[in-house]
């Protein structure tokens, strides 16, 4: 069912680096070695696992914790929270039913709380706006460089709460331009809608990361930057009005991000420089629009560079059969199939319900192969495993409703492994926690070791990103990465700490302190 890519050798250079990102799995007093798994499960079939798991499996009577031996589990060995919530999580599996409604409101609190750390821009009130009307679209010329205007576009334009829909413009070199997607969650329940587990007002991006024009590190400084905000829910892409807690509720974000990219193609008619960026849901809205962002821009001597920060649609089990079920119940909820953002040959795969999570970004990598496709994630983002756990929950899938953490990164690497078969694609895996990157002050200090590891012998995030919007001409930069001078440049195209391991569909190692040799 998956596109045909085009074959690219696996590469033999290993850049596996040692696993340093042990601090917030391990109890301080705890050695650095893992449990072996086979450990794992018996310690939780005796149930020695009370004192750290916040759910312990119920001891059998006689259980011998502590007693010595290979039974002194508990007291004897080495072991991360997270591989014994995993462990038991499977025991659970294996010896009952879920209680998904659980499992929803978990995950939903999570996502909710998430959104509300999210921090401000700057005060709305000191913000100009610009209107669509008596015949001005708000033209690049008559905004004040270097200040962040709001865009209100009308036109059907809206937010799920009902309030106007407006974009981000902050002029500078009109030149260069950084074109990013708006994260804030999803909503296509009206549970998880009535739960807030999406954005449903506009909100201005926060001037962090690569957005801030102030900030002599950042790239992208004196760009211009146009950010398509969210507040629909539907990863930038739906066209549908919900009937959610007894009125009408609007889901319109391919219409919101439509008007976005008319004013930047109409404003922008000439560059030298372009990246489309996007963190969480805008992460996977970029990726949904990328074949249409793709060839869309005036572009002199260069090609865009993409960045998909912290949301792969990464779920679990890792399967064709899954990942059809789980793509076309979040498309049916939001008639995707119906807006025309799809290539035709994706478009037929919507509508017939076969189309995967991936299969927009690959469908890019094989119709661009000159384009950089990038990938920035971390290995255990919490954010994304409870989104798994909630969209897994809707669909009463017993496995991804229990995903661990480790599992979640299993299924990153077979999505990885996907993307490895194009000549655009490249990856940057941190060892972390951490949901976004490229909006935060964490693209400054991430490494592949953690949000504020460096790593000697590997590139900073910063530092690699760049380099893909650097004028070095490619030969250039082939002869630069096996020179000595930028040997933290590694030649691997997936970025990532730990030793290598074997991954297949249908298993991966028990934590995520490893690296996919397929990838590195």
């Amino acid at each position: 069912s998956r596109l045909e890519p085009q074959p690219r050798p696996r590469r033999p250079y290993l850049h596996a680096l040692t696993n340093s990102h042990r601090d917030s799995l391990l109890p301080a007093e705890i050695p650095p070695p893992l449990m072996a798994p086979a450990r794992i499960a018996k310690c939780v079939a005796l149930g020695c696992f009370a004192a750290v798991a916040s759910t312990p499996l119920p001891a059998p009577a006689a259980a011998p914790c502590g007693e010595g031996g290979d039974e002194a589990c508990a007291a004897g060995d080495a072991f991360s929270t997270l591989q014994v919530k995993g462990a038991q999580e499977k025991e659970i599996r294996r010896h009952g039913s879920v209680d998904f409604d659980a499992v929803m409101q978990e995950a939903i609190g999570h996502l909710a709380k998430d959104l509300e750390q999210k921090p401000a821009l700057i005060e709305e009130g000191k913000v100009p706006s610009c209107k669509y009307e008596d015949g001005t679209t708000c033209p690049l010329s008559s905004l004040k460089a270097g200040v962040v205007t709001k865009v209100y576009p009308g036109g059907g334009t809206e937010c799920m709460d009902g309030d106007d829909y407006y974009f981000q413009v902050q002029p500078g070199n009109p030149e260069k331009l950084l074109y990013y997607f708006q994260g804030g969650g999803a909503c296509w329940t009206e549970q998880t809608y009535q739960g807030h587990a999406c954005t449903q007002s506009a909100g201005l991006e926060h001037a962090s990361g690569i957005l801030n024009m102030a900030d002599d590190r950042n790239p992208y400084k004196g760009w211009s930057k146009v950010v398509v905000t969210y507040c629909s829910g539907d990863i930038h892409t739906g066209n549908t009005t919900q009937d959610w807690g007894g009125s009408p509720v609007k889901q319109v974000g391919y219409l919101n991000a439509l008007t976005v990219y008319d004013y930047a193609r109409a404003n922008f008619p000439k560059l030298t420089s372009l990246v489309f960026a996007g963190c969480s849901a805008g992460s996977l809205g970029m990726q949904f629009w990328s074949h249409k962002l793709a060839n869309s821009f005036n572009l002199v001597g260069t090609k865009p560079v993409f960045f998909a920060d912290s949301f792969m649609g990464a779920f679990y089990p890792p399967t064709d059969g899954q990942y059809r079920q789980t793509t076309k119940f979040l498309t049916d909820a939001w008639n995707l199939c119906t807006t025309g953002l799809l290539p035709e040959a994706l478009q037929e795969k919507c509508t017939n319900g076969t189309m995967l999570t991936e299969d927009p970004y690959s469908d890019s990598m094989n119709a661009f192969p000159d384009i950089s496709f990038n990938i920035i994630n971390s290995k255990e983002d919490s954010t994304q495993v409870y989104f798994g756990k909630a969209i897994a929950g809707s669909l009463k899938n017993a496995e991804g409703a229990t995903m661990s953490s480790a599992e979640y990164y299993h299924a990153v690497n077979v999505m990885l492994e996907d993307y490895n078969d194009y000549k655009g694609y490249s990856a940057f895996l941190v060892d972390d926690e951490q949901h976004c990157y490229t909006n935060t002050v964490y693209v400054y200090s991430a490494g592949v070791g953690g949000k504020a590891t460096t790593t000697a012998g590997a590139p900073n995030l910063i530092d690699w990103m760049s380099h893909f919007t650097s004028k070095t001409s490619a030969s250039a930069r082939a002869r630069q990465l096996s020179s000595k001078k930028a040997a933290t440049m590694p030649r691997s195209r997936t970025i990532c700490s730990g030793a290598p391991k074997d991954v297949t569909v249908s298993e991966g190692p028990e934590t995520a302190a490893y690296c996919d040799d397929d990838l590195v």
